[in-house]
């Protein structure tokens, strides 16, 4: 059994081989005696077996003594030729020549030898010797080794001449066609006579095809056929094809077109011009004369009577464009010919009219009569178009002009609007498509950052912060994710912005309402909201807002602590009472009241000041009643007295609840109690604009039994109007025969026009001085911060570097810098040098 394989040694290697070796000599041997026994079988000699190795040495001896056998070599035939072996054979190839011509056998021709080479081809004699193109052209290749080729040449050019002339003798019209027919008529006859003097072709080292092209072009040029026949022939084809192909494009597939030319004979007519060397000049006939017919045709197309409007233009100048090019190709198939009519037409189409296509003015889109406006307002498929065509031309740059200054002019309208930023997110999502056709992104930064930021930049800002407010309340977004990508689409904008400062300014005071009335769709996307802007602006930027959440958070937890601190202390009462701790710092302060609350609140205030305090040492609670809110049971009753009366839950404002509360029964009245202006006024302390804006929230509806008080008008000799819509002699009641669907009523604070615009004013008023209380005091830190780290600076250097940092979010002139450097220098951060006014020190 073997598992494996055995090593060999060395010395049973070398005996294998040794064996291989005898067993080939062995082989050897043996055919060489086979071969042996063979030759001497042959030679009739039998040799005896024992003989063959001695002979077997013997030829081995002489083998290198056999000399190699000679080569077999043929030479031609040295007899010398007949004296007149010349003439006779150059006669008959002549005659062979002229029977091409007249397309005649080469079997039997004659060999008139008097007959002179130059003569017009007269009938000639048949003879019986008869030809063939092999015999005729052995006989070319004997002429031309016995030295007669520079003779026969010389007849064969004549000869040659001779038949040009013939051929375009027989020319009767000035068609194109009848010169093609003589033209391969010609070309024919001299590839047959090339064919047959090859060989004198070889020896004499001239193309006999190229010299019978030339001897036809020099009588082309004689006779004028080029510029007679073959370039208004070749031209009125092709211009005929070209007008059918544009009335094709009008939808005139009525019109006739005259004088149009085979396909077949425009395409040969080109090879021939090219095969006779006229083609340079053709080309550069063909290019001029398509630029005349195209300046012509665009005239007519855009301003003429073949009028267009852009779209229909820009689409038809593009097939124009294409068709020519398939044209030139199948025609002419020359590469440089394409790039000329490429570069003509392009010039004759587009170039010529970039201004008027690009509509540069931007008076013209207000009347409507910019298209190019209204095509980038659309941004189909013909706007690649255009792309296409000035990318040929190299007017990328003044489509990219064009496209901006619509852009600014589309934003500006929109900017002058009520609300811009519905209509900016329409501009920045066209801006996109028509960017991503046109491809150049940047535009959009252009246009945005000119749009948004354009007269100090502060409208667009407050707009988009109630934007973002709009979006995030949950009453105006029905799914999350349309809030998110709409919530996208306004942070781009927001990328835009310079002034960042504005829009954290109103975004956080419209997020103070939202969590502290909760109506945020989401605190995720709230949260996701403030990460971006903090990933956008920086920690310091979203530090406030983060300040709020916490808040609510800690209100919310603290909430919860308070409520076992009532349980376990018997404080409070029947009054759920929810408060919200709200940082000095972080949220804006409205405006304080002291207002006459109910008993039930005061005890819930003064438990829940003592459990703060006590739990947080050294703080100090203000009450803010007017961002409270409260609801009210209600309890309304019915006609039929034995009936349960109807309950209901309203919720508004604390101001509003309070002047409500008002209308309790006291000491057991049956009659609902009758309040005017003035009593309402000393029981709640709350001022006299209040006090209406909530008596006008809760007597008027459109519903009248939705109305909670009724409005009795008692004085009727004062005018009543929006200025003055009650009177202190008016009275209001509860109404009884209330009535609503809900069980859960919510009444919001109604306010008139002017009054909601006088607040709003005064609320833009407030932000703005906080703003620019802000922004000086950003620009004082950048200041201090950079020359505390420089020590000296100029004050160019000290503009330059505030610019370019970027630490200031919001857009700053060189006045305002230099009003806050007198400040610092004034409070005694920075002083200037004694030397040089222009450079500032930091005083440790």
């Amino acid at each position: 059994r073997r598992d494996h394989a055995v090593p060999i040694s060395r010395a049973a290697q070398r005996a294998q081989r040794r064996r291989q070796r005898q067993q080939e000599s062995r082989k050897s041997h043996r055919r060489l005696h086979y071969l042996l026994r063979y030759i001497a079988t042959s030679a009739s000699t039998l040799l005896p077996l024992s003989s063959l190795p001695s002979l077997t040495i013997a030829i081995m001896n002489r083998k290198s003594s056999i000399k190699p056998r000679k080569k077999l070599t043929i030479k031609p035939y040295t007899m010398a030729p007949p004296i007149d072996h010349f003439a006779t054979s150059s006669s008959l190839l002549i005659e062979a020549a002229r029977a091409i011509l007249h397309k005649r056998s080469l079997h039997k021709v004659s060999q008139d030898v008097n007959a002179p080479s130059g003569a017009t081809a007269d009938p000639v004699s048949v003879t019986d010797l008869c030809t063939s193109r092999e015999e005729l052209y052995k006989l070319v290749e004997s002429l031309c080794q016995a030295k007669h080729g520079k003779e026969l040449f010389e007849k064969v050019n004549a000869e040659i001449i001779h038949a040009a002339k013939f051929v375009l003798a027989k020319m009767e019209t000035t068609q194109l066609s009848d010169l093609l027919t003589l033209y391969e008529e010609f070309s024919q006859y001299i590839f047959y006579i090339r064919n047959i003097f090859l060989a004198l072709d070889r020896s004499e080292k001239k193309n006999i095809y190229d010299i019978g092209k030339n001897h036809f072009r020099e009588l082309v040029i004689q006779q004028n056929l080029f510029q007679s026949v073959v370039i208004p022939n070749l031209f009125q084809s092709i211009k005929a094809l070209r007008i059918e192909y544009s009335l094709r494009l009008l939808e005139q597939t009525d019109f006739v077109v005259e004088g149009q030319q085979s396909d077949f004979d425009v395409k040969n007519g080109v090879q021939m011009v090219r095969d006779l060397g006229f083609y340079d000049e053709l080309e550069e006939l063909f290019v001029e004369e398509s630029r005349t017919f195209y300046l012509k045709e665009g005239s007519s197309l855009f301003e003429g009577d073949k009028l267009q409007t852009l779209p229909k233009y820009i689409e038809i100048a593009q097939k124009l464009l294409n068709y020519n090019h398939s044209l030139v190709g199948k025609y002419f198939n020359s590469g440089s010919t394409k790039l000329k009519i490429k570069y003509a037409l392009e010039e004759c189409l587009v170039k010529r009219f970039m201004g008027r296509i690009l509509g540069t003015n931007v008076a013209d889109y207000s009347s409507g009569a910019n298209q190019f406006y209204a095509l980038l307002d659309k941004s189909d498929q013909t706007l690649h178009t255009l792309y296409n065509l000035f990318s040929k031309i190299n007017a990328k740059d003044e489509l990219y002009n064009a496209v901006t200054l619509w852009g600014k002019a589309r934003g500006e309208a929109f900017v002058s609007e009520s609300n811009p930023i519905p209509s900016l997110l329409s501009l920045h999502k066209k801006l996109c498509n028509i960017t991503e056709i046109i491809q150049n992104k940047g535009i959009i930064k252009i246009v945005l950052e000119t749009v948004l930021n354009e007269g100090g930049g502060n409208k667009v800002p407050q707009a988009l912060a109630k934007q973002f407010d709009e979006t995030l309340r949950g009453k105006n977004t029905t799914a999350t994710a349309k809030s998110t990508d709409a919530l996208d689409a306004l942070f781009v904008l927001f990328t835009f912005i310079v002034n960042k400062d504005t829009f954290g300014m109103h975004y956080r005071s419209l997020l103070g309402r939202r969590l502290l009335k909760e109506d945020s769709e989401s605190l995720d996307v709230e949260r996701s909201v403030l990460s971006k802007l903090k990933g956008e602006c920086g920690a310091h930027y979203t530090s406030k807002l983060e300040g709020m959440y916490n808040d609510i958070e800690l209100s919310a937890d603290l909430g919860v602590h308070y409520a076992e601190y009532c349980k376990n202390t018997q404080a409070g009462g029947v009054v759920e009472f929810e408060p919200k701790i709200l940082t000095t710092g972080y949220w804006q302060q409205p405006p304080q009241h002291d207002l006459h609350l109910p008993q039930s609140l005061l005890d819930h205030m003064k438990h829940y000041n003592d459990y703060y305090t006590t739990k947080y040492k050294g703080r100090r609670v203000v009450w803010q009643h007017s961002l409270g809110q409260i609801v009210i049971k209600a309890m309304f009753p019915v006609k039929n007295s034995d009936s349960k009366p109807k309950i209901y839950q309203f919720a508004l404002s604390q101001l509003m609840g309070l002047i409500l509360y008002q209308f309790n029964p006291v000491d057991d009245e049956e009659s609902p109690r009758e309040l005017t202006l003035p009593m309402l006024m000393a029981a709640t302390n709350i001022p006299e604009d209040e006090v209406i804006r909530c008596l006008l929230s809760l007597s008027k509806s459109k519903d009248k039994q939705q109305r909670v008080l009724l409005h009795n008008k008692n004085d009727t000799s004062t005018p009543r109007d929006r200025k003055n819509p009650i009177t202190p002699e008016d009275t209001f009641t509860v109404n009884t025969s209330y009535k609503s669907n809900k069980m859960r009523v919510k009444i919001p604070m109604m306010s008139s026009k002017m009054e909601h615009n006088a607040k709003l004013a005064e609320e833009e008023e407030q932000i703005s001085e906080a703003i620019m209380r802000d922004r000086n005091h950003a620009i004082d830190a950048a200041i201090v911060r950079l020359l505390k780290t420089r020590k000296v600076i100029k004050h160019h250097a000290l503009l330059a570097e505030l610019m370019s940092s970027g630490v200031l979010k919001f857009s700053f002139q060189p006045q305002d810098v230099k009003k806050r450097i007198e400040s610092l220098i004034e409070r005694e951060y920075i002083e200037r040098d004694s030397n040089d006014r222009n450079t500032y020190k930091y005083l440790a």
